[in-house]
């Protein structure tokens, strides 16, 4: 088992992998990336948006959550462990775009598949990706 140690991180390295590992746009999931145009915010950094919700990184260890600044829904969601987790799971989400599978089970398949490049994102059910998955199930 890989322990992942606590890194800080610098805003300039964040705007970089962002830049270079995530896409501008994620149209499946609505998703929106700043790139170098990433902007800090206290401890945080916004890497982009869900029409609803920021995606930050947090400067000390580098995880990504999803924090509503409107705090009408859950305030801060767990997304992934990292920028690079979040990039292979837009990677990989996207392979199943043309699934004929019924939604629950493509949600199944591809919560197996997830699971395997970074657990904690499904270590609660109110995570960011464990909420997407659940809609995907119910074909949202």
């Amino acid at each position: 088992m890989l322990v992942r140690q606590l890194q800080t991180m610098t805003v300039t390295e964040i705007r970089e992998l962002v830049a270079s590992r995530l896409p501008g746009r994620y149209e499946p999931l609505n998703l929106t990336f700043y790139g170098r145009e990433c902007r800090p915010i206290g401890e945080h950094v916004v890497i982009g948006d869900d029409y609803g919700t920021d995606l930050c990184v947090s400067l000390s260890d580098g995880a990504v959550h999803s924090i509503d600044p409107k705090e009408m829904l859950p305030p801060r969601r767990f997304v992934n462990s990292g920028i690079t987790e979040l990039a292979k799971f837009i990677e990989l989400s996207g392979t199943f775009a043309d699934s004929s599978a019924e939604p629950e089970i493509l949600a199944q398949q591809m919560q197996a598949a997830l699971t395997k490049m970074d657990a904690k994102a499904f270590s609660d059910p109110e995570n960011w990706w464990a909420v997407i998955l659940e809609q995907l199930s119910y074909g949202l």
